[in-house]
């Protein structure tokens, strides 16, 4: 491991002469972004993601519209498999 190695390494663990040093930089150049960019607002999800309607989604029953997650396929699937012998076959209802 060459010394920048061990640097790197002592830095993210939290060990060091440079420890503190390594943050009021990452701490000045974060100041100097927000200083440039004064009115930079942070995207919101709304505004990226379009709406469940428009994605045409349909889900099951016991998902509840989108709230849980149907895995039922899954375990019959997992149920199923060869290395599960000694377990009795299901189907899925």
């Amino acid at each position: 491991m060459t010394g920048y190695e061990k640097e790197e390494i002592n830095s993210i663990s939290g060990q060091g002469l440079g420890l503190y040093s390594l943050y009021y930089d990452r701490l000045k150049e974060l100041k100097e972004y927000h200083r440039k960019f004064p009115n930079l607002m942070p995207e919101r999800p709304e505004d990226i993601l379009p709406n469940q309607e428009e994605l045409n989604i349909n889900f099951t029953g016991e998902e509840g519209s989108g709230k849980f997650l149907d895995l039922h396929e899954f375990y019959i699937g997992f149920i199923n498999l060869q290395m599960n012998l000694n377990v009795k076959k299901m189907q899925r209802s």
